[in-house]
């Protein structure tokens, strides 16, 4: 139905808890593309991603009646996707421990949102320098910029996905973002010198 597209995320959900079909089809459509991506940036491994989303829809449909309301859809999401995934990668590897996050998270500088137009040179220079800074980066740290900057996620939002305290998530985003500044910084005084000698 077309006036749910007119409806924020938070009156759609109430409409699905409700046993709506179409705001499911409504939830589907807006959050299929972007739970894909992020979970692609989490394994990298498209089949996993689709079933672990295709998993997490039914689930949805066949519990509807026993959501409880949120107010923040694609945080619910998000999170019980990176839940989903996490707990089928440690069916496959119960030796690897995933408390620091480091497994997942596979930053791909070729996805769409990170992609700059192919005729403006210098943005592509920019570009190519910041992927360089961000390849520095841990994977938790590409999370967290992710989460925060990419997905909107509040602190408190992300300290709940990724099972730290509020004060540690502003901690890693700030402490990663110096690491970013000061990369750039090197990068670009590197580069000044070469233009110079």
């Amino acid at each position: 139905m077309d006036n749910l597209k007119l409806l924020d995320d938070e009156q759609v959900w109430r409409l699905f808890r409700e046993g709506n079909r179409w705001a499911f089809e409504e939830i589907y459509s807006r959050y299929h593309p972007v739970l894909s991506a992020y979970g692609m940036r989490l394994t990298g491994d498209a089949d996993m991603v689709a079933d672990a989303v295709q998993d997490l829809f039914v689930k949805l449909i066949r519990n509807c009646s026993s959501l409880k309301q949120t107010d923040s859809v694609k945080y619910y999401l998000l999170s019980s996707l990176r839940h989903k995934i996490f707990d089928e990668y440690r069916k496959k590897h119960p030796a690897v421990s995933l408390e620091a996050g480091d497994a997942f998270f596979a930053y791909d500088p070729d996805t769409p949102e990170s992609a700059f137009d192919d005729t403006d040179d210098e943005k592509m220079k920019k570009l190519a320098r910041l992927e360089k800074s961000v390849s520095c980066l841990s994977k938790r740290q590409k999370e967290i910029l992710y989460l925060y900057y990419v997905k909107g996620l509040s602190h408190k939002q992300i300290s709940e996905m990724l099972g730290i305290n509020g004060q540690s998530s502003k901690n890693l985003l700030f402490r990663t973002i110096s690491k970013l500044k000061a990369s750039l910084l090197v990068s670009a005084t590197l580069l000044l010198f070469r233009l110079l000698s």
